[in-house]
């Protein structure tokens, strides 16, 4: 007698492969107990059923391989933006989308242990104390400029100022500090020129252009060797320091093709949000 009820995926599934080994419908259906029929129904079914996992499972792989492609991209942007210094982070919440901040995060799910967050975190400090020790640097030279020309109505304040404060900032990095002073005709007077900046106009003799490179001399390397001129050299230290180690971090993810771990925008996984729980019996 054929059995009744329904027919089970795996006792199906079973049917396929022996059929595709080589029994025939009326071996499979005699060994079952079933009708023809039902057996070939169920063959067709089963393929069905094969076919649909396999779209699932090239579905679930293109969408792992876009969501590691994601990933890397993410990593990739905060080597890029690490570049130079941002008081607002290596990535503002102002100037970037959602979905960047959400791959960001995903990100530090998938690799919690990687030196890129310690890298990120430094590199964050340094460039905020940066900003702020740039700013106080600037006001004590510009109060020091004010005090040094009183004598010298040819001065320009702003061009010293603006002078020496790029100058410490290029020492503090560690960068060539070679600039020529240059001494340009401008009608009947001269002008006293330091790199792209403008230190003095309207100087009337050579001596007395002598006299205003001298002091600005000075102030340049009283700028170079005060506290805030330390700092900055520290600070550009720890700052060179942490990105090379989110480089580097970046570069190691890059080089492996996968990211361990996992994250909530993993496919397949659950939503971040929390299921409400089952009201019991009894309850209100």
């Amino acid at each position: 007698m054929p059995k009744g009820g329904v027919i089970p995926t795996t006792e199906r599934r079973s049917w396929l492969e022996r059929y595709e080994q080589g029994a025939s419908i009326d071996t499979i259906a005699k060994e079952s107990g079933r009708t023809q029929r039902t057996v070939t129904a169920q063959l067709g079914q089963a393929r069905q059923e094969r076919q649909h996992d396999q779209v699932q499972v090239d579905l679930i792989l293109d969408a792992y391989r876009q969501h590691y492609a994601d990933l890397l991209e993410i990593a990739e942007e905060m080597a890029q933006r690490c570049e130079s210094p941002d008081s607002r982070g290596i990535l503002p919440e102002h100037a970037v989308e959602p979905d960047t901040r959400m791959l960001y995060e995903a990100l530090r799910s998938h690799v919690p242990g990687s030196r890129l967050w310690s890298g990120v975190k430094t590199w964050e400090e340094s460039s905020r104390d940066l900003a702020a020790t740039s700013e106080q640097a600037r006001a004590k030279i510009a109060d020091s400029v004010q005090q040094a020309i009183g004598d010298y109505p040819e001065v320009l304040e702003d061009g010293f100022t603006e002078s020496l404060r790029n100058a410490v900032m290029t020492a503090a990095q560690g960068l060539d500090q070679t600039v020529e002073y240059e001494r340009d005709p401008s009608g009947d007077s001269m002008q006293l020129r330091r790199g792209n900046f403008m230190l003095a106009d309207g100087v009337q003799t050579e001596d007395r252009l002598d006299e205003i490179e001298e002091r600005y001399r000075e102030l340049l390397d009283a700028s170079l060797n005060s506290e805030s001129a330390s700092q900055l050299r520290r600070l550009w230290a720890s700052l060179t320091e942490a990105r090379n180690i989110i480089r580097g971090e970046v570069q190691t993810l890059r080089l492996r093709r996968i990211i361990t771990g996992q994250c909530v925008l993993c496919p397949g996984g659950e939503s971040s949000g929390k299921r409400r729980p089952r009201r019991r019996r009894g309850d209100g």
